[in-house]
């Protein structure tokens, strides 16, 4: 999943992705990308559990806060499930994979009856402020190198064509 941000507002948490209501794991929760409470990218998903860490539940944050409202941010989540070491977030075309708990093979598949949102969670609860633009949701995981070109071809200074 990715997608480029422009914050408007520090408010938090804001969810940028989302396929669920939020709150705790359940077997209903499904997925969300979202700006933490502590300004980081954060990705949750989940099959199961009722705290995050239980088995069916995973939460990824990143390291590098996000709190400025000037610059736009590419940010990517790679969720491989064959294991956490090969689940990543990145920011700006960098691995910036910080916490995590749960285990993602023990994640089944996280469906739910929500709808797919940009910009709040399914019940409008934790609004993005700012722009959001070219959202992505692949079902390959994709390589840090295809991420950092991502980032590099589609960034305001776009470093792989000059003139």
């Amino acid at each position: 999943i990715g997608i480029w941000i422009k914050r408007s507002s520090l408010a938090k948490p804001q969810a940028l992705v989302a396929k669920t209501n939020g709150d705790l794991p359940s077997s209903e929760y499904g997925y969300l990308l979202s700006i933490d409470y502590n300004q980081f990218p954060h990705f949750n998903i989940a099959s199961g559990g009722t705290n995050w860490g239980d088995d069916g539940s995973f939460s990824m944050a990143g390291n590098l806060a996000i709190s400025d409202t000037t610059d736009w941010h590419y940010i990517f989540v790679v969720i491989d499930r064959s294991g956490n070491n090969n689940c990543r977030i990145y920011l700006d075309g960098i691995d910036r994979t910080g916490n995590i708990s749960g285990d993602i093979t023990k994640v089944s598949n996280a469906t739910n009856s929500c709808n797919l949102r940009l910009g709040n969670e399914n019940d409008a609860n934790s609004p993005f402020y700012g722009m959001l633009a070219e959202a992505t949701i692949a079902f390959t995981c994709r390589t840090p190198e295809w991420v950092k070109l991502s980032y590099m071809n589609q960034k305001v200074t776009d470093e792989l064509i000059r003139k």
